[in-house]
């Protein structure tokens, strides 16, 4: 294989044959009456984007494929001798970018019938400051139909900033060179790409904003975050949306594009995309539209007969009959009184615990999950016993935690409930029984009265039930 760019030194001696019963004995043609491309066929493989040329038939010389910073050049050439030979070589697209690959590359010559005839591979770096790349053909090759693999190993780019810099005066930050389409209710809205040095994109839909942000890692790396912001603390706001992100060289053409799909909104950390470095001075396209909205507007908590009135002066508003219903510790206080308003002074307690109880009292979608903790601090603390049992069932069966870590959790916010079912699930499925024999010390770890008070009698009652459904189960047998 040749590699140079002084072609006059090139002999048939060093010129490939694609195998060495030709490499000497081979006549080359002085002048082909087709060209080297109008029986080749050429596929360039560049990470998921592959690009097809069939054989040319308008005597084509110079085939260019596009690649991520530059063009791969295929040239029919002919050296002092009139051998053929294809040229490869990579340009930039740009003086502010240095693109090298390492491309792999497999050629195969068929006879009449359509079978393999010869094969020859190669691996070669091409690109900026290098000299191209020839690879000859003989003239018993030129005759034959040949296919030319062409595969992206690596590639190594950089930039020129100073270049890119007087290229590109005054844009500062990803924002400067990223635009955002937005697409809701069939309308599409864009913004950007920014001139100010704004910190973000900002959207106003019905009932939230969507904001992109353009950020900077701490190794240096552009990255734009996208986010749904509820424009109400008392309305909960999801959007689904579908997201792609183009990039595009300096003559509008696409370079890549990807797709995705997330969802954004209340308790959702924002969607991240980092641009890699092969994106880092190009001009950015993000088209963002929202394919379904769920939206849960939350009780505001101004009207009703029962006031709560707390310490820090806000008074939650709500009906006596639909509290009382859940907590008996408040019926009591509530008493008969129908016709007037009850008032209870709730002192210090935290109006967004109680906030969050209520959120599931009135059958929201709130997740029980969003604050679990204050939740749990309020449903214990007034005896809410519908929502003490659901939260119980999540602590159970929360898939993230270990079950003694589940059992602290428990004691810590006083569940009982839970604390009575996870001891009953660990002594059925056998678990109790295991950590027992490692050395496991429950009064240790729990304490000496949640263990006596609780844990041991519903291990006692998980073991007694086990007992009887498998004597039921023999009995039936």
């Amino acid at each position: 294989m040749v590699n140079s760019s002084n072609l006059s030194t090139i002999s048939a001696e060093t010129a490939p044959e694609w195998d060495s019963e030709f490499k000497y004995s081979t006549i080359y043609g002085l002048s082909p009456s087709t060209g080297v491309f109008s029986k080749m066929s050429i596929v360039v493989t560049n990470g998921l984007d592959i690009s097809k040329c069939c054989p040319g038939q308008k005597g084509e010389t110079i085939i260019k494929f596009q690649m991520d910073e530059g063009f791969l050049q295929l040239k029919d050439m002919k050296d002092d001798q009139e051998k053929s030979f294809v040229q490869i070589s990579v340009f930039s697209k740009n003086k502010s970018i240095n693109a090298v690959y390492k491309l792999k590359t497999k050629m195969t010559a068929y006879d009449r019938m359509g079978q393999i005839d010869k094969t020859f591979e190669t691996c070669f770096e091409q690109g900026s400051n290098l000299d191209p790349y020839a690879i000859y053909l003989s003239a018993e090759a030129l005759e034959k139909n040949i296919s030319m693999e062409l595969e992206v190993v690596s590639k190594a780019i950089s930039y020129n900033t100073s270049v890119f810099a007087k290229e590109r005066k005054g844009m500062i930050g990803l924002l400067s060179r990223l635009s955002v389409n937005l697409k809701n209710d069939g309308e599409t809205i864009t913004q950007g790409p920014c001139t100010n040095n704004e910190e973000a994109i900002i959207f106003k839909t019905d009932e939230a904003s969507l904001v992109v942000k353009g950020c900077k890692s701490e190794d240096g790396n552009d990255y734009f975050e996208l986010s749904v912001v509820s424009d109400s603390k008392n309305v909960d706001v999801i959007y689904q949306l579908q997201l792609k992100v183009r990039s595009f060289d300096e003559n509008g053409v696409v370079c890549r594009q990807f797709q995705h799909y997330c969802d954004q909104g209340t308790r959702l950390f924002p969607y991240t995309c980092f641009i890699g470095e092969e994106m880092k001075l190009k001009r950015l396209t993000v088209d963002v539209e929202i394919v379904h909205k769920n939206i849960d507007r939350l009780p505001c908590f101004e009207e009703g007969d029962l006031h709560l009135s707390f310490g820090n002066g806000v008074v939650l508003k709500t009906y006596k009959s639909v509290i009382g219903s859940h907590s008996g510790y408040f019926k009591d206080l509530i008493g008969e009184e129908i016709n007037s308003p009850v008032t209870i002074n709730m002192n210090d307690f935290s109006v967004d615990a109680m906030k969050e109880l209520f959120y599931q009292v009135y059958s929201t979608k709130r997740p029980i999950w969003t604050n679990f903790k204050a939740l749990a601090m309020a449903a214990t603390s007034f005896n809410f016993h519908v929502i003490l049992h659901k939260i119980a069932l999540y602590l159970v069966n929360y898939e993230e935690l270990a079950w003694v870590d589940k059992m602290k959790e428990a004691i810590s916010m006083r569940l009982d409930e839970a604390i009575i079912l996870l001891s009953i699930q660990a002594s059925r499925n056998g678990l109790w029984n295991g950590m027992i024999a490692t050395g496991f010390d429950p009064i240790n770890e729990f304490g000496q009265q949640i263990y006596i008070n609780l844990i041991k009698p519903n291990l006692d009652k998980g073991y007694s039930q086990m007992h009887h459904e498998n004597l039921l189960k023999r009995c039936l047998c």
